[in-house]
């Protein structure tokens, strides 16, 4: 609700977004800069270029799950309102590289009155109106500097989805302990740690994919909690 009224209150033709945790690069600033001085020609035909970039298979798979999730995002119009920017995160001190991670895409950049945030879910989905593209720069993302803060973190998501479970109806019986217990972790384990190349990122790739699968058995357990109360 909060960044809903900074966009409503915004008074440029474009809004840039951004975490008191996250950082622009000169490159990325350059391309901003570049995007809100073009014209919807040249935005249509920086969308067609970035479709070339040797990045556009990782951007073209996260949106799609991210549509799988949510939704589709925007509608064919003819104009360019919206993009996504990339996201680099910093993880005790290092880039995740693997694991899934990259580029986790977020729609930061739009036009002025073409885009709202409904906060309806944990995963902040903007509606937009008019077609979505994808700059090419990475914004940095420093949110797990220390191991502490990540555990902070990871204690208010899982929070989070202990509520989804509560309005997806989700039953409290012997199956589904030893589902959010034991299956899913495991396969969201494997998933990051093997099949998303997680381990190539060493240690930090490990403890990633790790409490990145203790979610489940977390906020089932807290859903559990809350349902006995």
């Amino acid at each position: 609700k909060t960044k809903q009224k900074a966009i409503e209150k915004a008074m440029g033709d474009w809004i840039f977004q951004i975490d008191a945790d996250e950082r622009v690069s000169s490159n990325l600033a350059r391309e901003i800069n570049e995007v809100v001085n073009s014209s919807n020609e040249e935005l249509v035909n920086r969308v067609l270029w970035s479709m070339s970039s040797k990045k556009h298979s990782l951007f073209s798979r996260h949106q799609h799950l991210i549509e799988q999730r949510e939704g589709k995002l925007g509608h064919p119009t003819g104009e360019v309102v919206a993009f996504f920017v990339p996201r680099r995160n910093i993880f005790l001190g290092k880039p995740l590289i693997y694991g899934g991670v990259y580029p986790d895409g977020v729609i930061r950049l739009i036009k002025n009155g073409k885009a709202r945030l409904p906060a309806k879910s944990v995963h902040e989905l903007m509606e937009i109106d008019g077609e979505v593209g994808w700059l090419v720069n990475d914004l940095e993302h420093h949110d797990s500097p220390t191991l502490e803060r990540y555990l902070e973190r990871n204690n208010r998501y899982t929070d989070l989805i202990a509520k989804d479970l509560k309005k997806e109806g989700v039953s409290v019986n012997y199956w589904n302990f030893f589902v959010y217990s034991f299956i899913k972790p495991t396969m969201v384990f494997l998933s990051l740690y093997l099949r998303h190349k997680g381990i190539l990122d060493g240690m930090r790739g490990f403890i990633w994919s790790m409490f990145s699968a203790l979610r489940f058995p977390v906020a089932y357990f807290k859903y559990w909690q809350n349902e006995k109360i």
